[in-house]
């Protein structure tokens, strides 16, 4: 006699891990040091990856996306 065993797998995703999401997550500041220009429409920052050069950046609201252009500078008085 042959006998055949039927083995059914049981997987349970419901909340055994966590859900990654951006939102969730605590953030991790991309800007390092940031200074409000022209009423707060433009700034001076500084970011992780630029390390200690200062750059322009403002919003354009057209095009939803931020302008970014380089200040060639880590002095920030020699702007001010």
């Amino acid at each position: 006699m042959t006998a055949t065993a039927h083995v059914a797998l049981v997987v349970d995703n419901t909340g055994s891990q966590k859900q990654r999401s951006k939102r969730n997550t605590p953030s991790q500041s991309f800007l390092t040091d940031q200074h409000p220009i022209y009423g707060g429409k433009a700034e001076v920052v500084r970011t992780q990856q630029s390390g200690v050069y200062w750059h322009f950046r403002m919003w354009i609201s057209e095009e939803r996306k931020y302008v970014r252009k380089t200040l060639k500078t880590t002095h920030l008085r020699r702007w001010f």
